[in-house]
């Protein structure tokens, strides 16, 4: 939808006697107080106002005032007798609105008519007026239906504390039902209501359960300006109040002037709200437009320079650089270390998410001790959070859990639950890290609940990705995709480059997993958008999931360039690195039977084993050392290793893979296999290719002998007699699947 700027239409206005009339914010000013008026009494003035002094019949005010509507003579009287009292008329004399008898209205006396362009002063600003439509509500059977129209009163309670009108819950409900018969689209909703003046702004609310809390999806229409954010939380009524707050904060940022106070340090108090909530309402596009011209001034806080520093140094915008040492500077020349610390935190963390990690560290540096030294106040505990992550990923996880713990105690003193939410959230990301996702299901789940229930879907989104990954580990790979889902949606809603690009590497993962081609294609195209495409972390996640995809057509040769550079990029960022990253590069080096790249991958992986001494690298390099003694066509050797990994890798999500590499090894080992040998796999037998094909032959083993000759091996079957390259249709493809020189990993 085109958005339309209603601050450049000419605003009409009506001035008469003590009286003011606006008819683009349809306010009724006596004496310079907003008087109340319905809506019917203040069309029918305005009506009266335009026919400058004609006489009206009640049939013309049934046509433009009623819409043609049946409504008898004295519905007319009615909002006549409204009109005039609003305008202060209180005697038998009727006013300005003179009765014409048995033929209809005029409005009499001086009035004068002036066309306003541009925007309203700050000191007659008028209050927006807000259609807030009736919830849509799945939980009648909780006994919430009340929810429906009893959040409408909560909304506006709110709304009228900020200075912002909502219409009547009748008129909400009237044109709820509008939007039901135009399938739901609010933006033509949002029109309509538009052209008739009811309302600049429209919010739809949607309350579901959800983990045994509730969730409220809400979404707002402004001028052709669409927001929306999901809460989760314990009452229906707190999640209202929390959206009408956020909903409020939204229309004062997207007034003419958002900054309503003329004093300099007021207005640098109101930046600051702007900036705080910035992170749980994704407004960086226009808190950025207000914070640009404010850092410029030399009597700027600190403190909303060195926020709009960490927006733009996390976004990757080159101007950081500049203004983080003209902030260093100021923070010498004030006496305040701690600014200066922080200025080279924002740059370290710029430099991490370029990938130059070098001149990241030498920055992170020389930030740690300038931030422990001052305390930096309220700073302190998220300069330490930041600085954890930015360890954890550049593999120094020790230090990272030693920030984080003081991080954690300087935010319990601050009481402050937004805070809160990113200790839980880095808490999570360390844990992460160790790859045992079974022991840190819980606290992966309580970071995801703590960030949506305070609208934080950045945060919600990266910690979803770790709960889908235990749902992985557990044999719930369908469960895994949905959750994945559910955090693209959180992370596309968020903005952040960080969070969409941590999902799309995940969710294309598990598609290409599952064999789903078009769901693959589909995050491919989301990382063409330009502020991923273009920041070496998107340009590695895509070469990720392009060599995924020509694995997937069976190109091992065009695959392994592009897997192999994205495993050298992301396997220097922590938490970036998959977990399957080292087992799928010697995977893709099987397939396309490069012996030499398989051997550097282990050997390389050694090397890191030896040097990080996490359990997680172990299970790795003994699986990597199966691989190469598979290629190399001694089955034995690459069973006894797999069977040595398969207790370590218990609780992570490579467990299930393995279980797939020790049956087929097993049977060509010719060790009996039950039917249900790959039950501890869960529904990844059924999802993925190779599952359903393992499945199969254990089904008709029988039918099967196996022996191991010279690469390739050979399978020969029991009721033809004759002997068949070790080359096996996959169920249901017409393609064949060739396990000669891999394993049936569902990688």
């Amino acid at each position: 939808m085109k958005k339309t700027d209603h601050t450049e239409m000419p605003r009409e206005e009506f001035q008469f006697e003590n009286c003011l009339i606006r008819c683009d914010t349809r306010e009724l000013l006596r004496d310079g107080v907003v008087q109340k008026i319905e809506r019917r009494s203040f069309d029918l003035i305005v009506y009266l106002l335009r026919q400058e002094g004609r006489v009206v019949s009640k049939d013309e005010l049934l046509d433009h005032v009623w819409g043609n509507r049946f409504v008898s003579d004295s519905v007319i009287a009615q909002s006549i007798m409204k009109a005039r009292k609003a305008l202060g008329i209180t005697s038998r004399d009727p006013g300005p609105i003179k009765t014409i008898h048995r033929v209809g209205y005029r409005f009499t006396g001086e009035v004068r008519r002036t066309l306003r362009h541009g925007a309203s002063s700050t000191s007659d600003r008028p209050a927006i007026q807000i259609m807030w439509l009736p919830t849509d509500c799945d939980a009648e059977a909780k006994g919430l239906a009340w929810v429906r129209l009893g959040l409408i009163p909560v909304a506006a309670h709110v709304l009228s504390a900020k200075g912002y009108q909502t219409a009547s819950a009748s008129e909400a409900l009237e044109y709820q039902a509008i939007l039901k018969n135009q399938d739901h689209n609010l933006h033509r909703l949002l029109d309509r209501v538009l052209a008739q003046g009811l309302a600049r702004a429209v919010v739809a609310t949607r309350l579901t359960s959800w983990n045994e809390k509730f969730r409220l999806d809400w979404e707002v229409l402004l001028d052709g300006f669409s927001h929306a954010n999901t809460i989760v939380g314990d009452s229906p009524a707190e999640l209202t109040l929390k959206a009408a707050n956020e909903v409020a904060l939204l229309l004062r940022l997207h007034s003419t002037d958002p900054l309503r106070c003329e004093d300099g340090r007021q207005r640098y108090k109101e930046l600051l709200q702007f900036v705080v909530c910035d992170d749980y309402l994704h407004l960086h596009a226009k808190t950025h437009a207000l914070l640009a011209p404010a850092v410029a001034q030399e009597d700027c806080p600190l403190a909303v320079t060195a926020h709009y520093l960490l927006a733009i140094a996390r976004a990757g915008d080159a101007r950081c650089k500049e203004l983080a040492h003209r902030l260093q500077e100021r923070g010498t020349q004030q006496g305040q270390p701690g600014i200066a610390g922080w200025a080279n935190m924002c740059l370290g963390l710029y430099h991490l998410y370029r990938i130059e990690l070098d001149t990241a560290r030498h920055y992170l540096t020389l930030a740690t001790p300038m931030v422990h030294q001052a305390g930096l106040d309220d700073l302190y505990p998220r300069a330490l959070l930041l600085l954890a992550h930015a360890s954890a990923c550049l593999g120094d996880l020790h230090h990272a859990h030693t920030l984080w713990r003081e991080a954690a105690q300087a935010a319990g003193l601050r009481h402050n639950q937004g805070l809160s939410c990113w200790v839980l959230a880095q808490r999570a990301e360390l844990l992460y890290l160790q790859r045992d996702h079974h022991a840190a299901s819980a606290a992966y789940a309580e970071a995801m609940e703590a960030a949506l229930s305070h609208g934080q879907q950045e945060l919600g989104a990266i910690c979803g990705v770790y709960v889908a990954l235990d749902h992985a580990s557990r044999g719930q790979l369908d469960v895994c995709r949905r959750q994945l889902e559910q955090a693209w949606l959180a992370a596309d809603q968020s903005g952040g480059i960080q969070a969409r690009l941590f999902v799309l590497m995940h969710l294309g993962s598990c598609y290409a997993r599952q064999g789903d081609a078009n769901g693959l294609d589909q995050c491919l195209i989301r990382l063409g958008a330009p502020a991923l495409a273009l920041c070496p972390l998107g340009q590695a996640v895509s070469q990720w999931l392009q060599g995924r995809r020509y694995l997937m057509e069976d190109q091992p040769s065009l695959a392994l360039p592009l897997i192999l550079q994205a495993h050298r990029t992301l396997n220097e960022m922590g938490a970036w690195c998959p977990d399957e990253s080292w087992i799928l590069l010697a995977h893709v080096a099987m397939c396309a039977r490069e012996r030499r790249v398989l051997v550097d991958t282990l050997e390389e992986m050694e090397r890191n084993d030896q040097v990080s001494n996490v359990a997680w690298r172990r299970v790795c390099t003994i699986v990597l050392r199966s691989m190469v003694s598979y290629f190399d066509a001694d089955a034995q050797a690459a069973l006894q290793d797999i069977e040595l990994a398969i207790p370590l890798a218990r609780n992570t999500s490579l467990a299930p893979m393995l279980q797939f590499a020790q049956v087929w090894l097993c049977l060509l080992s010719e060790r009996p296999q039950a039917l249900d040998a790959l039950a501890g796999a869960g529904d990844w037998v059924v999802h993925t290719r190779e599952g359903r094909y393992l499945q199969a032959v254990l089904q008709d083993h029988h039918r099967w002998t196996w022996r191991p000759r010279q690469l390739p091996l050979m399978l020969t079957s029991g009721s033809g007699g004759g002997v068949y390259s070790h080359l096996i249709a996959d169920l249901g493809d017409e393609e064949p699947t060739r396990y000669v020189d891999h394993l049936p990993l569902p990688i």
